[in-house]
């Protein structure tokens, strides 16, 4: 537990390589994650390029921070550089003394728009206060591909021992959320490729909705490129005959409980669920070869959330708000809002007591099947 030293001065200051020894003081008193020296080279020295951080020090020791990752979104159509807000923390103990407020202060005088997507309960009830805007909301989804998972399901709602039921339910999840190609006309095509470029900037310039983020590369590429124990990520684009309409961004990954799935991402310029659907049937079956237990998403868009349910995902009865700073944004469009914000393409992280080079990491780079 730490307690504030109201006699020593608290500077709010921007990183710089410099301050590597006290972030990392600072993540080993918070968190559970890797603590390699390529872990924190990545995290921290690599995404200097896209990303900012402020730390409030005291003596030489860091008290908090908050972190923004560089995007880029379109609001209304126009181009807007912005921070996705994420590892906003103070040390145990410093709760409500405002080092928490001072740091995001400091965020918040940068020139970029804000955005900040879901968060703990305290940052969400913190963040209107401070002045931000909640623009919308997203729902997570949900695709269980594990007995496991739906007898747990059915114990907590009818009470039956999911010892009783698991073997059977395996069988059952397997028939009845495994992945389903949906059928498409002839010219319809996809490819698998290992980043996406300036291809989709077209995809862009026929963008439907008011708020939606535009991809950077760097920021993908550093995400994407960073180490096995972080998971495989697999890109696919869409074609309607020559024309590109759309592409997802899936991740497999290990947790302590076993391999899971993500799509992070799925945008088309329309929100057409029928090709939605089509976009989510090949990406659910891109990550089956890898066999993950459950397979999990996001969605704000209807026609996304559309296609997630004929896909067979389960709806989770939980808002992740949206809220953005400086406020005053009316949209004309769709919220268009998925996974792929603030660190969930890193999340879960490997925990601090684990290698980077686990098993499970060289087992996920090739798809089983």
């Amino acid at each position: 537990m730490v307690t504030l030293d109201r006699d020593a001065q608290i500077r709010v200051v921007p990183f710089d390589p410099s301050y590597l020894p006290v972030v990392r003081q600072f993540a080993a008193r918070y968190w559970s994650r890797p603590t390699s020296d390529e872990y924190y080279t990545w995290r921290y020295l690599d995404a200097l390029p896209i990303g900012r951080l402020f730390m409030a020090i005291q003596e030489g020791e860091c008290l908090g921070m908050a972190y923004g990752l560089r995007r880029s979104y379109l609001v209304n159509q126009v181009l807007t550089d912005c921070l996705e807000v994420f590892d906003w923390h103070v040390l145990p103990g410093l709760k409500g003394s405002g080092v928490g407020i001072r740091v995001m202060r400091a965020l918040m005088r940068q020139p970029e728009r804000l955005i900040a997507v879901g968060g703990t309960q305290d940052v969400q009830s913190a963040l209107p206060k401070m002045g931000w805007q909640r623009i919308g909301t997203a729902r997570k989804y949900e695709l269980p591909l594990s007995g496991t998972l739906v007898a747990r399901a059915v114990e907590d709602r009818l009470r039956v021992p999911a010892r009783w039921t698991a073997r059977p339910l395996d069988v059952a999840a397997k028939f009845w959320f495994g992945p389903r190609l949906r059928t498409a006309p002839a010219d319809h095509t996809v490819q698998m490729t290992p980043m996406l470029g300036t291809e989709i900037d077209e995809l862009y310039d026929r963008n439907r909705y008011g708020f939606t983020q535009r991809p950077l590369l760097p920021v993908f590429k550093w995400f994407s490129h960073s180490s096995l124990a972080n998971g495989v990520f697999c890109y696919l684009r869409f074609y309607e005959g020559s024309r590109l309409v759309g592409w997802t961004l899936s991740r497999a990954y290990d947790t302590s409980e076993g391999r899971e799935g993500a799509i992070l991402d799925a945008y088309s310029p329309e929100p057409n669920p029928g090709r939605y659907a089509w976009m989510v049937s090949h990406a659910v079956s891109a990550l089956a070869g890898f066999r993950p237990r459950i397979i999990r998403t996001r969605a704000s868009c209807d026609a996304f959330k559309a296609a997630l349910i004929e896909n067979r995902f389960r709806e989770q009865d939980v808002d992740v708000p949206v809220h953005t700073w400086p406020k005053g944004v009316e949209l004309t469009g769709p919220l268009h809002v998925t996974l792929n914000h603030s660190d969930e393409p890193l999340r879960p992280y490997i925990s601090a007591g684990t290698s980077e080079g686990q098993p499970g990491a060289e087992a996920m780079e090739t798809p089983e099947g």
